[in-house]
């Protein structure tokens, strides 16, 4: 990645953590509610046998309501964990154990990923054209590319929305991101990016 890239996707992620971080724990709780109320109206959603959730860390939003949802549901709720690999794994839970920072783990058998699969990604930074930033480790993108059928949805506050994300050629473009605004599907790009 050219220095240019990677030193605009770190002044991104420091602001928009710390913004995250910063937030009051009724702001947090009102905005996580709305966001994965608007990520429930993906048509995809609800066809779905399996949702592949993450664990909220490092003041995320939280999915606890799209799992009990999908649980409710009869759907399969499987949970993402880095295998050895760096690619994510997928968890149907039998506990947790703390990782690196204190990252919840899934722990228990892995499966492997499915066509018609929903997967809720987790980011810092989202843009219209499906694009985002996230913690740096490139393992949803790497995971994604190697997933294309799933449909995958950022969820993510709306002040975590930007015009454009500076982005690699390995970044992996999302379907749509839900807020606590609402749902919005990406679109393609324009032709002069």
């Amino acid at each position: 990645m050219t220095d240019g890239v990677s030193q605009a996707k770190r002044a991104l992620r420091r602001a928009l953590r710390a913004h995250r971080r910063g937030l009051a724990p009724s702001e947090r709780a009102a905005w996580d509610d709305a966001a994965q109320r608007a990520l429930m109206t993906h048509p995809a959603f609800h066809s779905a046998h399996r949702v592949l959730l993450y664990r909220a860390f490092d003041g995320e939003v939280s999915t606890d309501a799209v799992a009990a949802a999908a649980l409710d549901a009869r759907r399969q709720v499987l949970y993402a964990r880095v295998g050895e690999d760096r690619i994510l794994e997928w968890v149907q839970p039998t506990g947790w154990a703390a990782g690196a920072l204190g990252l919840p783990v899934p722990q228990g058998p892995a499966a492997p990923a499915q066509p018609d699969d929903f997967v809720v990604v987790p980011g810092v930074a989202f843009d219209p054209f499906g694009f985002r930033v996230g913690l740096g480790g490139g393992i949803y993108d790497r995971t994604l590319a190697s997933q294309q059928a799933c449909t995958a949805v950022g969820l993510a506050y709306a002040f975590q929305r930007v015009a454009h994300v500076p982005r690699a050629p390995w970044d992996v473009r999302l379907d749509a991101v839900a807020t606590d605004r609402g749902l919005v599907l990406t679109r393609p790009e324009e032709s002069n990016h």
